[in-house]
């Protein structure tokens, strides 16, 4: 495991997964600007809180393996479909 601090391809993943972040991060923030700039100011700024700690509590599927861990037959790695 120490091995992976001197792996430049370890380095490499780290910062394509942390610039991929970054730009999803704002992606998400114009998104839910767009759609809470659609409803009336009494609602905009709830919605506009409970859409931004969304984003931040919710993790995403990639992040966990959800993603990487599905067999061709539509279950998991454990053998329990999803």
């Amino acid at each position: 495991m120490i091995e992976l601090l001197f792996s430049p391809a370890a380095w490499a993943s780290l910062a394509t997964l942390t610039l991929l972040e970054i730009v999803l991060g704002i992606d998400n923030v114009v998104f839910i600007s767009v759609l809470v700039s659609r409803l009336p100011a009494a609602t905009a700024r709830r919605a506009r809180q409970i859409g931004f700690v969304a984003g931040l509590d919710l993790p995403h599927p990639a992040a966990d393996g959800h993603l990487l861990d599905h067999r061709a037959d539509g279950a998991g790695a454990d053998g329990i479909c999803p």
